[in-house]
């Protein structure tokens, strides 16, 4: 249901590039038709990447092209909308030129007194002299404005790919919880999400992500779903860098929604290649983590997309029955999460799920979805960790808004 209204909007942006675009900056056919059939042609290449996710198989070159293209069109039609005030300047500046000029007396010149008719080269100083000046005609602005649109966009997701693309930095937030013991204080939770291994990044992207938790020493580590946008016989031996997570209390995985998607295979295939590597996977469960005579709870459930694959987050299974003295950190998928893991006085969620927004200006659309879209915060007495995550999903960009992996450092004491 969502590739219909998706597909009115990509025909209402690519509609409107073409009148901004083409249509006010060429005066001849040609020019409009060629420019056209290009627009067209992009549009057909989106659609058929779009298409291609919902497949099981489709070939990476198509991501490729269809998702910059889409990348490409959304920001061009961002600046050509900023550009419009400079189309509304030249309306006014037209539209004042072709006001009747009065003489210091306020009488109108002969010509429009009904006086005699001027002199032939008297018609021609004044037609030369009328009309706005030359950079406020029309095609003139129009064209300077698409000149700087498209200036503006070919850098926009430039950066956006560069950053996409870019080694994660490393968030770090500490979590005060009162409950907890001393000896548990100081305890390091890395946090790692949103991979989104294939089409786009490989086992590299994994690796550098790795690398940056391992160097500075989690106790244990959280890999909160969204790992690969493809099935295990494709992309299995690019998660390999799991097996290198160093933690003393081990690493633990929950899914997320992509982990159910038919484009990522089978979900219980990818659930099982994670154990293999060594990763724990919470399927609606608990496991104590205990250190120097101090416990912690450490729950994980399936996100709310396993609902229609079977495999719903089950919150009783996972949080009920605990000792309500031993603190709790629930991972989660999706933030909105939160309000059932608040009924069960967790301490701290860990989630994924929106990237941070990916890309400015969605984050701002997008905010309202999730309760926090980035970083740490409250949600009643409940702490919410959200992480960028190390990949994105859709157009490869990331504007404005890092990859990341997160650490955070529990405190017994209150900040």
């Amino acid at each position: 249901m969502l590739l219909i209204p998706l597909a009115l909007f990509m025909l209402a942006v690519h509609a409107y590039i073409g009148w901004r675009l083409i249509w006010c900056t060429t005066p001849a056919w040609p020019p409009r038709v060629l420019g056209g059939l290009v627009l067209a042609a992009g549009a057909l290449l989106g659609a058929l990447s779009v298409r291609a996710l919902l497949a099981v198989s489709f070939p990476s070159w198509l991501a490729w092209t269809g998702f910059t293209w889409a990348a490409v069109v959304c920001y061009l039609a961002v600046w050509l909308v900023a550009m419009e005030p400079l189309h509304l300047l030249g309306a006014v500046l037209r539209r004042r030129a072709a006001v009747p000029q009065t003489d210091r007396g306020g009488a109108a010149p002969p010509s429009l007194r009904g006086g005699a008719p001027e002199s032939s080269g008297q018609a021609a100083s004044a037609a030369s002299g009328g009309g706005p000046p030359f950079w406020a005609r029309r095609q003139v602005l129009s064209r300077g404005a698409a000149a700087a649109a498209l200036l503006a966009t070919g850098a926009t997701v430039g950066t956006g790919a560069r950053t996409a693309f870019a080694a994660p930095d490393v968030h770090e937030a500490a979590v005060p919880m009162p409950r907890l013991a001393p000896g548990l204080s100081g305890l390091r939770i890395g946090v790692l999400a949103d991979t989104h291994l294939w089409p786009f990044l490989d086992g590299d992207g994994l690796r550098r992500a790795v690398d940056l938790l391992n160097a500075r020493e989690p106790d244990l580590v959280v890999v909160a779903g969204d790992l690969a946008d493809a099935p295990v016989g494709r992309a299995g031996e690019e998660v390999a860098a799991l097996a290198d997570l160093h933690a003393p209390h081990g690493a633990f995985f929950v899914t997320g929604n992509h982990e159910f998607y038919r484009v990522s295979g089978p979900t219980e295939e990818w659930l099982d290649r994670v154990e293999e590597l060594g990763v724990r996977v919470l399927r609606n469960e608990r496991v104590t983590i205990e250190r120097d005579g101090a416990r912690l709870d450490l729950a994980g459930v399936h996100d709310e997309a396993g609902r229609s694959h079977g495999s719903p987050p089950d919150y009783e299974a996972a949080l009920g029955g605990r000792d309500e003295g031993v603190p709790a950190v629930l991972a989660a998928h999706t933030p909105a999460q939160v309000f059932d893991a608040a009924e069960y006085g967790v301490d701290l969620q860990v989630s994924g799920h929106t990237h941070g927004g990916q890309t400015i200006p969605l984050n701002v659309l997008r905010a309202r979805e999730n309760p926090i879209q980035s970083g740490l915060g409250r949600v009643g007495d409940t702490w919410l960790y959200v992480t960028n995550g190390v990949g994105f999903y859709g157009p490869p960009q990331r504007v404005g808004i890092p990859p990341q992996v997160g650490l955070l450092t529990l405190e017994s004491e209150p900040a």
